[in-house]
């Protein structure tokens, strides 16, 4: 398995690069250093057939409503 380094990129301050990877099938993973902080989003994109949902929004919303909650916001 492979990580990008830009799973935080719709997160705001130091962390914003962050590590992570994002599977075929609708599993997200990101790790924020910085903040000290595990995010896992596990979905099924693909059940139960094409056409395969798009879960970006999702995971760019999880991402931000985590980070603010950790940074007290």
């Amino acid at each position: 398995m492979g990580f990008r380094t830009d799973r935080l990129a719709v997160v705001d301050g130091p962390a914003a690069g962050g590590v992570g990877h994002g599977g075929f099938t609708g599993t997200e993973l990101a790790v924020d250093r910085e903040r000290g902080t595990v995010v896992v989003l596990l979905t099924n994109r693909l059940h139960p057939a094409p056409p395969h949902a798009d879960i970006g929004p999702v995971w760019d919303a999880l991402l931000a409503a985590v980070a603010a909650a950790v940074d007290g916001a």
